[in-house]
């Protein structure tokens, strides 16, 4: 009896620990560390309410951050934000009291100004420090060596005055680091850079850009670097070649050495990066070819050597380059001085690219015809070939197998695109480059769900600045189109004058531009007025804002003008009415405000529905007349008007409430004036009861007789 007894005094005194230690677990947070949590977020701005949960004795269940189960202290403090909802001032010393944490994430908070927090560096359990993107400046001091179990450093930033560190030794007592970012951080040209990071055995994401160094050792006695994945070392300013110990790093998957000066070739020693997935060296103006040959290359799936000066065949590249082709997804040539055409190229090597999506061979000295094969290219989603000189003709044999593509550059060859008029292609661009079509007569890019601003520089669309000339003498113009989505050429329908016009014979004549139909945002470009060759103008049904062009009125030519269905504003420019073969005119259903102007052509125009959905417009054709004198500032008549309503309705309000108080303000004070009131009321009230019972009385009566 007595050891079931003990037995369970035991079970009870084990049940008590239990509880116990729930209770610690539901600790809350303690005093001292609740206090400086809110001395901190009475030093910040917080427009958006991110600390809004910052309230009541628990700091453990405040929105940001962590406590231990086991001590209740803060080891986790989480306040990055997001572009739109940041903390702004400062980062208050009192967060020192934070003595056990363990993880600080402040980035993207807008502290510009401040300086580094030193008290960060007494942080000895501190693992994981992001204070990047927060606008800090000043140096980095070196007791940041203290934070001996830091694993993760991101101090990357790109405000000036940037964070610097005069001294970059102290970072190789951080033995645990895995991960160090300081894109951007002054490191004042430190000439031990590589020997100090070489220290660091975990190392495997290092982030270097924008940091002033110029000094790059060409050789390492040991190459320590043994777990590095992501070397990124873009915008230094290396005016040496590129050392060969950089190929000694074999655990790399990421290698980014772009917009650095370095001089000489690539370094045949990246051909043991055998575990590379992508290797970036563009606008490395200073280098130059022979590209080495890379035949353990086998897992890059992106290739970037844009501005690379390598002046080589494009089949030769190509056999270099052989054992990397079957993964590789992005393959970047721009301005390398590629010579050679593609015909040879995609004939020898067109099965081993399954995989290609983005293939930019743009701005070099290729030529030739494209061939018909690259529509088994099926994975494209970029093909950019400007700045070549391809010649002959692309037709739908070449994009029918293209269902992934959505952008395309062709521009600055001699290319003639002849595609059948009721061909459907299998794809839908978002993107196609129009600077370069100097000798474009007719753009049809309607319905093709394009989005961003129209290009400003519309005027160098040389085609259709000029009126139209002989036939003769423009049948040498290449001619695109593409419409949402069909391509047409010698024979097309084209929407002009809001009808579906077929147009062949006379195709040659037209200029037009039709982008309706898509999302494009931002103003109308003063420009466009240059185009004074442009017969059709259809930007309809998009989200355009601003004024329609003053100068409008130049385009002589222009027979049709659709601007419904977006958002202009202002008044109808007056120059409109100079458009004397102007046939059709749809401006419906944008905000624009003012009498719509007279005279000339614009007297033919007698459908009202044309300038429908415009709640600001006055004058004929709408059945709403306007004042000519006013007529052009509306919008600030209509304020006015506004604002005259609202003085009527306060002094009607301070004329009630005056009138109300005065009467009841007497009643107050004047007894018999009260008593008087009341009585004639109560009078008044026995009166009507008197004669509704009666007249109740005389109906009842008559109903029963």
């Amino acid at each position: 009896m007595h050891h079931r007894e003990y037995k369970m005094h035991c079970l009870s005194i084990f049940l008590l620990c239990l509880l116990a230690i729930q209770k610690i677990g539901a600790y809350n947070c303690r005093q001292v560390e609740r206090d400086a949590l809110l001395e901190f977020k009475a030093g910040v701005n917080d427009p958006s309410g991110l600390l809004a949960s910052w309230r009541g004795e628990d700091c453990c269940t405040w929105a940001g951050i962590k406590c231990s189960n086991q001590s209740g202290h803060v080891v986790k403090l989480n306040l990055q934000s997001d572009n739109d909802n940041y903390l702004s001032g400062e980062i208050n010393p009192s967060l020192e009291a934070l003595t056990d944490l363990k993880h600080l994430n402040l980035s993207y908070n807008n502290f510009s100004g401040s300086a580094f927090p030193k008290f960060v560096c007494s942080f000895r359990n501190l693992k994981h420090l992001d204070l990047s993107g927060t606008g800090l400046s000043g140096m980095i001091p070196s007791a940041i060596s203290n934070l001996s179990k830091l694993q993760y450093l991101d101090l990357h930033n790109f405000y000036l005055p940037s964070l610097s560190i005069s001294n970059i030794w102290p970072l190789s007592h951080l033995t645990s680091l895995k991960t160090i970012d300081l894109e951007g951080v002054n490191l004042h040209d430190s000439r031990e850079w590589v020997q100090t990071l070489n220290m660091l055995p975990s190392l495997e994401t290092l982030i270097l850009g924008q940091n002033n160094l110029t000094t790059i050792p060409s050789s390492l006695s040991i190459v320590n670097f043994t777990s590095l994945k992501l070397f990124f070392l873009e915008s230094n300013n290396f005016n040496t070649h590129i050392p060969g110990w950089i190929g000694q790093i074999t655990s790399l998957t990421e290698l980014h050495l772009a917009l650095c000066p370095f001089i000489g070739s690539i370094p045949y020693t990246f051909d043991n990066l055998s575990s590379l997935n992508s290797l970036s060296m563009y606008a490395l103006y200073g280098l130059k070819g022979p590209v080495p040959s890379f035949r353990n290359l086998h897992n890059l799936t992106s290739l970037g050597l844009a501005d690379v000066n390598i002046n080589e065949d494009i089949i030769t590249i190509s056999s270099k380059l052989s054992n990397t082709l079957e993964k590789l997804e992005i393959l970047m040539l721009t301005n390398t001085n590629l010579v050679g055409n593609l015909t040879g190229w995609l004939d020898k090597w067109l099965d081993k690219v399954p995989n290609l999506a983005e293939l930019d061979l743009s701005m070099n000295k290729l030529n030739g015809t494209i061939p018909a094969e690259i529509r088994n290219l099926t994975n494209l989603t970029v093909l950019l070939l400007s700045g070549n000189s391809f010649s002959g003709e692309i037709s739908e044999l070449h994009l029918v197998g293209l269902s992934k593509l959505r952008a395309l550059d062709l521009s600055s060859n001699s290319i003639t695109i002849t595609i059948n008029s009721n061909w459907v292609p299998p794809f839908q661009l978002t993107q196609l480059d129009l600077v370069h079509l100097t000798n474009l007569q007719v753009l049809d890019l309607a319905d093709n769900s394009l989005s961003g601003s129209i290009p400003q520089n519309m005027d160098k669309m040389m085609a259709m600045t000029s009126p139209n000339q002989d036939p003769k003498r423009n049948s040498s113009y290449p001619k695109l189109f593409i419409d949402g989505p069909n391509y047409y050429i010698a024979s097309m329908v084209l929407s002009v004058k809001g009808l579906e016009l077929e147009y062949s014979t006379t195709l040659t004549f037209l200029k037009s531009i039709d982008l309706s139909g898509n999302y494009l945002t931002g103003e109308i470009p003063q420009t466009i007025t240059s185009l004074l060759g442009l017969i059709n103008l259809n930007l309809s049904n998009n989200n355009l804002k601003g004024t329609i062009p003053v100068e409008i009125g130049k385009m002589q030519p222009l027979e049709s003008l659709d601007l419904r269905m977006n958002e202009l504003s202002g008044i109808i420019p007056q120059s409109l009415a100079n458009l004397d073969f102007l046939s059709s005119l749809n401006l419906s259903y944008n905000n624009l405000s003012g009498k719509i102007p007279t005279g000339n052509q614009l007297q033919t125009f007698f459908d009202p529905s044309i300038y429908i959905g415009n709640a600001h417009l006055c004058g004929s054709p709408l059945n709403k007349s306007c004042n000519t004198e006013t007529s052009h500032n509306y919008n600030v008549k209509d304020d006015d008007n506004n604002l005259d309503e609202i003085l009527l309705y306060l002094f009607a309000a301070i004329g009630f409430g005056f009138g109300f108080w005065a009467f009841f303000g007497v009643l107050m004070f004047k007894r018999n004036w009260r008593y008087r009131l009341f009585q004639t009321v109560d009078d008044m009230f026995d009166k009507i009861y008197v004669f509704v019972m009666l007249n109740f009385a005389r109906l009842r009566r008559d109903a029963s007789e």
